[in-house]
């Protein structure tokens, strides 16, 4: 047990390592490259007005949304995997993303615009969940006839 627990202040440590390593990266890339030094500068407003406004107003609210987006997703993970209580658990397995890659598709053939395709994939994979919902919701609802469920509706949402 005392393993785990001189562990896990590592892997933190490191996680926010690679993560502060990587946010240094995108702030500096792009169009106009800003060395490292002068983008972090400019992160918090100093510097030349040119390199605050790319850094301020493009780089960090890119990269902002790209760290809120994967910790969404992790949280959805860790989720799953508790819920199911299987470390294997994923919106794969469970169909939900392959709903909403048919609801994606589905708008791209329809010809809609491409502000709607994301639109189209929140549906489908919220149509998807509920598929599977109602149909593991048998006599009560057990992680076997879920996944079970899930597996069906991943399948069905498959293109042949």
């Amino acid at each position: 047990m005392s393993g785990i627990r001189t562990r896990v202040p590592l892997f933190a440590a490191l996680g926010l390592l690679a993560l502060f390593a990587l946010l240094t990266v995108s702030l500096t890339t792009g169009e106009m490259r800003i060395p490292a030094g002068t983008a972090l500068r400019a992160l918090v407003g100093l510097g030349d007005r040119g390199d605050v406004l790319v850094v301020q107003q493009f780089r960090a609210p890119r990269a902002l949304a790209a760290i809120a987006g994967g910790a969404g997703l992790g949280v959805a993970g860790c989720v799953l995997q508790r819920l199911f209580r299987n470390p294997l658990a994923s919106p794969d397995v469970m169909g939900v993303t392959g709903g909403a890659s048919l609801g994606a598709v589905a708008l791209l053939a329809a010809g809609a615009s491409q502000t709607l395709i994301p639109v189209g994939a929140l549906a489908g994979g919220l149509l998807s969940a509920l598929l599977l919902g109602v149909f593991a919701w048998g006599s009560g609802l057990s992680v076997t006839r879920l996944v079970l469920t899930g597996l069906a509706v991943q399948a069905a949402s498959r293109p042949p």
